[in-house]
């Protein structure tokens, strides 16, 4: 079984490569059928939004907050995700 790797971040702009010293995630992860990003002064609201209601809207089960700082991680992470599936 090989060791599980994560890469946390540390809001410094850098990720730490973690071996099962990862936070303990106490909800299972969620997959949004949506996202919805909204801005304010140095920040970026981002909802994530679940299927429609009865009145046909989208709702939004859950909202984090970022600075540029974390947006910048995120790009950087999910950059190095979509390429490493690409090949």
């Amino acid at each position: 079984m090989s060791a599980r790797k994560n890469s946390i971040g540390t809001g410094s702009g850098k990720a730490l490569k973690a071996e099962n010293k990862a936070p303990i995630r106490k909800q299972p992860a969620v997959f949004p059928l949506g996202m919805r990003f909204g801005y304010a002064k140095d920040m970026c609201i981002i909802d994530f939004l679940d299927q429609q209601n009865n009145s046909g809207e989208g709702y939004c089960f859950y909202s984090i907050a970022v600075t540029k700082t974390h947006a910048l991680e995120m790009i950087n992470n999910l950059t190095r995700f979509v390429e490493s599936q690409s090949e």
